[in-house]
């Protein structure tokens, strides 16, 4: 009783809920880092850039540096894929 009476302290809760916001911000940049279902452009490789910055320096107590390395391996995929898409176009 003791342990929830101190969980639900005002100060705790906002700590708790804190940490959940920060943890659901992380989320949406991974979760836009990973979609599939974009096209590759320019735009694309400069959003995702900007994203995985974002981790880096705002996120890196939540994002390991090995999830980093794949998302780096996700933007370098999407960059060659938007030059294949523009020289297609050409």
């Amino acid at each position: 009783v003791a342990e929830r009476i101190a969980a639900d302290r005002p100060e705790v809760k906002a700590e708790r809920d804190r940490r959940a916001k920060h943890k659901a911000e992380a989320d949406a940049l991974i979760k836009y880092i990973c979609r599939k279902d974009k096209p590759s452009t320019k735009a694309r490789v400069k959003g995702m850039t900007e994203r995985i910055a974002t981790l880096r320096k705002q996120y890196a107590d939540i994002v390991s540096d090995d999830e980093l390395k794949g998302f780096d391996a996700l933007l370098e995929k999407t960059k060659e894929e938007a030059k294949n898409t523009k020289k297609d176009k050409s």
